[in-house]
């Protein structure tokens, strides 16, 4: 017999194996953009309240990496039919860089209502609504109650009420069904 030169066949080259991918849960992409949206809302939040605090407005700017503020002087009122009666001063995001995400509502005694921010405009209430309102606001009790909520993160509303001599502030949503019936009058 003869003998066959029998040469091994080229083995191929063992697959690399990449170790099993790991899948990410529901819970766990759920916690992540959860945890995304609180930072943002409490960038938000407290870029939001420095404005207040410190009577700023940002100015709109094109690049919307720059945020430069421009002091507002409010009017000091200087007759009882300039006292101010409500104010909202609302602002929402995320913002886009060239949007106003920003709107106060003031309403005065004299009837005169300005708005200022995402629409701006002036109009003047009938005395007859204006005592309407100021008694649908004693009616409500807001002045008295505690009106504490937790805070909303893509939302905010920091309300201002002035009725005989008392001023109260209420954060969004405290107090929300009450001040609710208030604007039905007028907003």
């Amino acid at each position: 017999m003869e003998e066959q030169n029998i040469s091994p066949q080229p083995q191929p080259p063992e697959p690399i194996i990449s170790p099993p991918r790991q899948k990410l849960s529901l819970a766990t992409i759920i916690i992540v953009l959860f945890l995304l949206v609180v930072g943002v809302g409490a960038y938000y939040l407290g870029t939001k309240q420095a404005t207040i605090d410190n009577n700023l407005v940002p100015t709109k700017i094109p690049t919307a990496t720059i945020v430069r503020p421009t002091l507002i002087v409010n009017a000091i009122p200087t007759s009882d039919s300039e006292k101010t009666i409500y104010v909202k001063d609302e602002g929402w995001g995320p913002c886009p860089p060239e949007g106003i995400c920003i709107q106060k509502t003031t309403l005065y005694s004299s009837g005169r209502l300005v708005f200022k921010g995402e629409k701006n405009g002036e109009t003047f209430l009938s005395k007859d609504l204006i005592n309407q309102i100021v008694t649908e606001i004693k009616k409500t009790g807001v002045m008295n109650k505690p009106c504490e909520a937790s805070i909303v993160v893509d939302y905010g509303v920091d309300y201002k009420i002035y009725i005989d001599n008392q001023e109260k502030s209420i954060k969004y949503p405290g107090c929300f069904d009450e001040l609710k019936e208030i604007e039905k009058l007028f907003l």
